[in-house]
């Protein structure tokens, strides 16, 4: 796994916590979750074809 992917995945855990930590997790959570869904996907893709 390349950096770069390494430095998303942990940027996207950071964001996760931080939407479910707040009050307004539901609100952060919809307003990150695609470029986490997207993110998810590409790790995946990558985990498959390794």
């Amino acid at each position: 796994m390349d950096a770069g992917l390494m430095d998303a995945s942990l940027m996207n855990a950071g964001l996760m916590n931080a939407g479910l930590i707040g009050m307004n997790s539901r609100f952060f959570a919809s307003l990150a979750g695609i470029e986490n869904y997207g993110c998810l996907n590409l790790l995946l893709e990558r985990l498959q074809n390794s």
